[in-house]
C-alpha cells in the first residue's frame, strides 16, 4: 500500500489533477452523448449504472424493459465505461491526496486516497455484473443480481463519500487560504 500512497503523492501535482480532470469532463461527457440514445431505444429507461437505486428482484423486469436494440446498445456503452471508473479513481486519488499532503503532514489523512480506489473497485464489480447479465438475458440471473445490487451500492456509497471528502477537503483548503494559515500552494 505504501508504494500506491507514494505514487499518489508524488503524482498529485496541479498539472496531473488537471490533466486527470480533462480526461474525467471527456469520460464524464461521453456518458451524456451515449445515455440519451439508450433511453430512447429502451422507451425512456435509464441505464442500471445511472440507477442509484434498484432492487435485483427486479433487475430481470428492467432487462426485458430494455429491448434487444437498448441491450445491444448498452454494450457500447460498457466499452466507454471500461475506462471511467480508472478515470475518475486516478483524478480524485490525486485530487484528495493533492490537498490532504498539504493541509497537514500528520498521517490523519495518511490512507484518504484508498476512497477512489475503493469505489472503483466496486464500479468494476458492478460493470462486470451488469455485462454478465446482459449477455445470459433472457436466461435467468440468478445470485449474478443480488451481488449486481451490492457492488452498485458500494459503488455509490463510496462515490459519494469520494465526492463529499474531496469537497470538504476543497473548502478546508480555501479556509486556510483566506485565514491566511500557512499552506503550500498545489505546484
Amino acid at each position: 500500500m505504501n508504494s500506491i500512497q507514494n505514487l499518489f503523492r508524488k503524482h498529485s501535482t496541479l498539472k496531473n489533477i488537471l490533466l486527470t480532470f480533462f480526461l474525467f469532463i471527456i469520460n464524464f461527457s461521453l456518458f451524456r452523448v451515449l445515455t440519451p440514445r439508450f433511453k430512447e431505444l429502451s422507451g425512456g429507461i435509464d441505464i442500471p449504472d445511472i440507477t442509484v437505486v434498484f432492487s435485483s428482484t427486479n433487475i430481470y423486469e428492467l432487462y426485458t424493459q430494455f429491448g434487444p436494440a437498448a441491450r445491444s446498445y448498452y454494450n457500447y456503452i460498457q466499452l466507454v465505461d471500461l475506462f471511467y471508473p480508472l478515470v475518475y479513481c486516478i483524478f480524485f486519488a490525486l485530487l484528495i491526496t493533492g490537498i490532504s499532503k498539504r493541509l497537514s503532514s500528520s498521517k490523519v489523512f495518511n490512507n484518504i486516497y484508498l476512497i477512489p480506489i475503493i469505489t472503483a473497485i466496486f464500479d468494476y464489480g458492478e460493470n462486470l455484473l451488469f455485462f454478465i447479465m446482459n449477455q445470459v438475458y433472457p436466461a435467468k440471473f440468478g445470485l449474478i443480481a443480488p451481488a449486481g445490487y451490492l457492488f452498485s451500492m458500494g459503488k455509490w456509497i463510496f462515490f459519494t463519500s469520494m465526492i463529499v471528502i474531496a469537497l470538504l477537503l476543497l473548502i478546508m483548503m480555501l479556509f486556510y487560504k483566506i485565514s491566511g494559515k500557512k499552506l503550500d500552494v498545489i505546484e
